[in-house]
């Protein structure tokens, strides 16, 4: 009982927060009730309001509240805060997050052997959903792959490189309307809870944001028993979605079946980490 009176009067105070935006918003003299609270408990109804916020999907415009909301809040606009984790649509899908947060970038050049393998962390990006690995010491596949989890790099110009995107379902469906714009033509068809992670491919030069190869039905034990060319063998065209077809006519067949060699020493681990 004591339990849910507590939960009650969290909600009740932060809804109260809510609807006084519209008697504080753009009045700068406005005294803040919420100033007599202490930091503790200020807190945690500032979380608890960011956690609804990203609930019912709209903005609320919480840093307005008074000048200890703005501050909590940018602190926890910071990478694995909370109100990062509600911007990057992380609320609700922490266990796939945590699972991607903990996955590995492998280059391992001898099959079934140790020798030369390099491991990059996806924990290890300064943003895990922001960042691009660093394959300087993998051999040929440093200088002709780039693997990243940002879609803006995704989608942007780079030369003769094939480019991996390796996303959330719950990051690009959150971010669908601005730099993940272009996987709309997949999305309906993309099963976040059978699939949480997907894998996309392109080629470097192109300016057609809708020429890309995707792999969005594999489960991450799927993904991560296969290198990267064996999970673009498995993977469909925007412009095919369904049609059965031979590996070079996909869109960057005849690019990627060139790197195969490197492609193939490259997993995403994403299970058992």
């Amino acid at each position: 009982m004591n339990r849910n009176f507590k939960l009650f009067t969290t909600s009740l105070i932060v809804s109260l927060a809510l609807a006084a935006l519209q008697l504080i918003y753009g009045t700068e003299s406005a005294q803040c009730s919420f100033d007599i609270l202490d930091e503790g408990a200020t807190g945690i109804i500032v979380k608890h309001a960011v956690v609804m916020e990203a609930i019912d999907g709209k903005n609320h415009n919480l840093a307005r509240v008074c000048a200890r909301w703005n501050k909590i809040l940018k602190d926890e606009s910071k990478v694995g805060g909370i109100w990062w984790r509600a911007k990057n649509g992380i609320i609700g899908h922490e266990e796939f997050y945590q699972r991607f947060l903990n996955g590995e970038l492998i280059y391992r050049p001898i099959s079934d052997s140790e020798d030369g393998v390099v491991t990059r962390k996806v924990s290890d990006l300064k943003n895990p959903l922001d960042g691009t690995f660093d394959l300087s010491q993998c051999g040929r596949a440093g200088n002709h792959l780039l693997v990243t989890t940002d879609p803006s790099v995704f989608f942007a110009r780079l030369g003769e490189l094939i480019v991996v995107g390796v996303f959330l379902h719950c990051f690009a469906k959150k971010k669908i309307d601005t730099e993940a714009a272009p996987l709309k033509l997949i999305m309906d068809n993309w099963n976040g809870e059978a699939a949480p992670v997907g894998i996309f491919w392109r080629w470097g030069v192109w300016d057609n944001l809708e020429w890309y190869d995707y792999l969005t039905s594999a489960s991450l034990v799927e993904i991560s028993s296969k290198d990267l060319y064996e999970n673009w063998n498995r993977s469909l065209s925007v412009l095919m979605p369904t049609n059965p077809r031979t590996p070079h006519h996909r869109h960057i067949g005849r690019e990627w079946s060139g790197l195969r060699g490197p492609s193939k020493c490259c997993y995403i681990h994403l299970v058992n980490t």
